[in-house]
């Protein structure tokens, strides 16, 4: 099931007001995180424009990845590859830092 992109979003409200709502211990805790990152990779790809009505086998959607990650590509720390962001092509999804892997792999290369 393909969900629209109005679809994703109104998941993505309720999943936040589900996270704001709930205790601290509350076991909606534990799974939540899992599924808020999925909708917001999801969100993130829909944005730019890889969510369509075309077969999903035809695409070749780009993996975004943390700023963590990326920051392990290019062996610098989190800090610094949020302070490079825009040279990594990194944009900011929900409040995260997300990278498309290829350019985080290109840049390191060009590093060298």
């Amino acid at each position: 099931m393909a969900l629209s992109r109005a679809d994703l979003e109104a998941a993505h409200f309720c999943a936040r007001v589900a996270e704001a709502v709930t205790t601290h211990d509350h076991p909606i805790r534990r799974w939540l995180p899992t599924h808020m990152n999925k909708l917001t990779t999801e969100l993130a790809v829909s944005q730019v424009g890889h969510q369509s009505d075309t077969d999903t086998a035809e695409l070749e959607p780009d993996e975004l990845i943390a700023a963590a990650q990326a920051a392990a590509i290019i062996r610098r720390s989190k800090r610094h590859a949020q302070r490079i962001a825009t040279s990594l092509d990194g944009r900011i999804v929900c409040g995260r830092w997300l990278f498309n892997r290829q350019t985080v792999l290109e840049y390191a290369e060009a590093m060298q």
